[in-house]
């Protein structure tokens, strides 16, 4: 599944947490994007990440493609 299709879904996500658009950031990988920052991520599937600035805001980073076993494993409630 390609998130960036759900837009409307992170918009409203992105609401809740007031967020602005420049702070949705969609990767290609979680955790490479973390390591080029300096910031710890253990997990090769993760999907979503809220991540801290320096300045004391965030940043939602969403994963661009999901493979079915993430969306599978998420739907069955573990």
């Amino acid at each position: 599944m390609n998130t960036r299709n759900h837009f409307e879904l992170f918009r409203y996500l992105m609401e809740q947490r007031c967020l602005t658009q420049d702070e949705v950031v969609f990767v290609p990988d979680i955790r490479e994007w973390c390591r080029e920052q300096d910031i710890p991520e253990s997990d090769p599937a993760r999907p979503v990440k809220l991540v801290s600035g320096d300045g004391g805001g965030c940043r939602m980073l969403v994963r661009e493609d999901l493979p079915d076993e993430i969306i599978e494993r998420s739907g069955s409630g573990r």
